[in-house]
């Protein structure tokens, strides 16, 4: 499945560099939270010992005395579960923005904050927090029917499953990202109405790919290729909140992509295996298209 290469509109490119979580939300949480030069602390005189003072916390808490300065007092953990509760929100970029404010500011009331890997580790948790759009099912073996791996299995598959591929395959990929291409170069959700009938288009071909008796070796592949579109249809909900939720958005076109990107590579291993078993296709045979990804006539 070897698309063209798709060119976002300067509009989505801008959107999507906008929203950058480890940039962002980081920064704009450490400006809100910065509220005062920190105060200059002035080194306590001491006198020079040939051994070290073996209490440690008494020689800190001295300098610290003399130097005029305190460390930050800690926030008191319930306050701080309290905020975190309340930026619960069934908005994405609102819960991770309020989230990432709140631990940040917490990190901040322990002496951190401005350093990396405190940062880093905030970032990460939110991350996790974004998840994946689940599939309303995931395929097994169970699923397909399966065969043996004759020379005349795998040219029926070879030509089945292109049959059905081109059937089917309009260019939905190519669509897809215009439309979101569309929409955020226009602030105008109404081409999102045209989702549903491309999310069919992909459940018409998953049907066409579960009727298919697949030869044992192509199975990996094959369900690979299943899942991928399964995965792909599920894509669409998040897509669709891209304006008025763009970190759920833009993961969901994330995904997207990267799923399309992986379904291609299940056709390779799929032209790769026929190529390999000597299967060939005359050229009135739909399998004489698996010559697009190296399989010859």
């Amino acid at each position: 499945m070897r698309a063209p290469t798709y060119l976002p509109s300067s509009q989505f490119s801008v959107i999507v560099g906008s929203l950058l979580l480890s940039v962002g939300l980081v920064f704009a949480a450490n400006a809100f939270t910065t509220h005062a030069p920190a105060p200059a602390v002035t080194v306590a005189q001491t006198t020079d010992t040939s051994s070290t003072n073996p209490d440690w916390k008494a020689s800190l808490d001295t300098v610290q005395a003399e130097s005029g300065t305190n460390l930050p007092t800690p926030a008191d953990q319930n306050d701080v579960n309290n905020l975190l509760q309340a930026a619960q929100s069934s908005n994405i970029t609102d819960r991770l923005s309020r989230t990432l404010l709140v631990n940040l500011s917490n990190a901040k009331t322990q002496g951190l904050g401005d350093d990396i890997p405190t940062q880093n580790e905030l970032i990460t948790g939110a991350l996790a927090q974004i998840g994946t759009a689940q599939p309303t099912k995931q395929y097994t073996d169970a699923d397909i029917k399966v065969t043996d791996n004759s020379s005349r299995s795998l040219h029926d598959y070879g030509n089945a499953l292109m049959s059905v591929f081109k059937k089917n395959a309009n260019g939905e990929f190519l669509k897809t990202l215009s439309i979101v291409d569309n929409v955020t170069a226009t602030n105008d959700p109404s081409e999102f109405k045209e989702f549903p009938a491309l999310q069919k288009k992909y459940e018409v071909f998953i049907q066409g790919m579960l009727a298919i008796v697949v030869p044992k070796t192509l199975l990996p592949f094959h369900l690979g290729l299943l899942n991928d579109f399964a995965k792909m249809i599920a894509t669409y909900g998040d897509m669709q909140t891209v304006l008025s939720d763009p970190l759920r958005g833009l993961s969901g076109i994330q995904q997207y992509n990267s799923l399309a990107q992986d379904g291609g590579k299940m056709f390779i291993n799929i032209a790769q295996a026929l190529e390999k078993n000597g299967i060939l296709f005359t050229k009135d045979e739909s399998g004489a298209s698996w010559a697009l990804f190296g399989t010859p006539h």
